[in-house]
């Protein structure tokens, strides 16, 4: 029995082109869970009230809007390193999923005591995607911005 060194080659590429493009999908499950997560205590609105008091609302709202800026950053993370050539833009694509998960955590938050579904939660939750897809888009053209300039300096 003979073994190809070729097909074994070939083989452990595939093996890391497909671990580059599970992993950052991988980190987005990770994200998911850690929402689902905190979606599944039940009374936590108690809980938290005990802590913060007046302030409980808005501190909650604004841990809404981080969660979801992550999901969303992510999401756009892994389609651009997943997706290529897609006529599909990554920032929407990233939005829609961030969307559809905020409406299935809302749904999830009906079983758990304690907890409503409501779509005022699911339009903070869109908010906060916005605001983190914003903010991301952002940051990586002024980095794009200063690579292309420090290629520049480094030509003259």
């Amino acid at each position: 029995m003979t073994v190809q060194t070729g097909n074994c080659k070939q083989f452990w590429s595939n093996c890391i082109l497909l671990g580059e493009k599970l992993s950052p999908w991988l980190l987005l499950l990770g994200w998911a869970a850690v929402i689902f997560l905190f979606s599944a205590q039940p009374y936590s609105g108690q809980a938290t009230e005990k802590i913060f008091g007046i302030l409980n609302v808005p501190v909650r709202k604004c841990g809404h809007m981080v969660e979801y800026a992550m999901l969303a950053i992510l999401s756009r993370r892994s389609w651009l390193k997943t997706f290529t050539s897609t006529k599909c833009s990554p920032t929407i694509a990233a939005f829609l999923i961030t969307l559809l998960y905020a409406l299935s955590d809302e749904w999830h938050q009906s079983f758990i005591p304690g907890r409503s579904a409501t779509l005022s939660d699911v339009a903070v939750d869109a908010a906060g995607a916005a605001v983190g897809l914003a903010v991301s888009m952002l940051l990586c053209k002024k980095s794009r911005t200063a690579r292309v300039d420090s290629r520049d300096d480094r030509r003259r």
